[in-house]
């Protein structure tokens, strides 16, 4: 059996501009859902699959995302090395890999975008890709509510192929959830860039095999007010699996 992925990255740091005027003074990883900080639900997710090193990286209203990870996550979970990644300068999804480079572990690690609440089992999602031979794999859903987000064209034999132009009717929804082989860090430049265009696809065109795994399970994206308010409608059913996850303890 390979290692299991013990540290990885929740991406808090993007300014949240489609939710203003909320995020003008709560940075997004903190709005609520279902009364917990989004931040909230992307720890308990990692914390539940075994993960013990979590790096969080910041930007807009950092001090407000880092004092929660320090008062309120650091405590809940002191099993976990908790580290902190502020950005002066926005790097992007690429940009915030490379920049943690030196303090990875070589192996696999997770990323998991604050604003993306879901349910699938990330065990199932680890166990998919070391038995695919993977290099890295992508959480992808096929979602009704989220057809004009399908973009994710795979193979025959489900591996990521590209990104089409714009939604298609065979394509899928990237969740913003991911495991990968720190190899994938050699590969995005310095400064800021995209962990897809600059990493996976570079990667995938040099013979790396990234698997699409595809779950029909909750999923949801909160980056705008109409988006919140359909998280919560469809996400009503899932409350008491978040709270077996302890996401309402770690957000008290």
């Amino acid at each position: 059996m390979t290692d299991r992925a013990r540290q990885g990255l929740i991406l808090a740091a993007g300014h949240g501009s489609r939710l203003r005027p909320i995020t003008l003074h709560t940075p997004k990883p903190l709005v609520p859902f279902f009364g917990a900080p989004l931040i909230a639900y992307a720890a308990a997710q990692l914390v539940e699959q075994g993960v013990r090193r979590i790096a969080v990286n910041t930007h807009h209203l950092a001090e407000a995302v880092a004092h929660y990870v320090d008062t309120v996550l650091a405590k809940r979970y002191p099993e976990v090395e908790w580290y902190v990644s502020h950005e002066p300068e926005l790097l992007g999804t690429g940009g915030a890999l490379k920049n943690l480079e030196s303090w990875f572990d070589p192996g696999l690690f997770w990323v998991v975008n604050a604003d993306a609440v879901f349910s699938a089992d990330l065990s199932k999602m680890a166990l998919a890709h070391e038995r695919e031979g993977a290099q890295g794999t992508w959480m992808l859903t096929r979602a009704e509510h989220a057809t004009a987000l399908r973009v994710v064209l795979r193979d025959d034999v489900g591996g990521v192929e590209s990104i089409a132009p714009e939604a298609r009717d065979d394509g899928a929804v990237f969740c913003g959830v991911h495991l990968a082989s720190t190899e994938l860090l050699k590969l995005l430049p310095q400064g800021k860039s995209c962990v897809v265009r600059d990493g996976y696809l570079p990667w995938i065109e040099r013979g790396a095999r990234v698997l699409g795994w595809e779950t029909d399970a909750f999923w949801a994206d909160t980056g705008t007010p109409e988006r919140i308010m359909d998280a919560h409608l469809r996400g009503r059913s899932e409350l008491p699996h978040f709270r077996s996850l302890g996401v309402y303890a770690a957000a008290s």
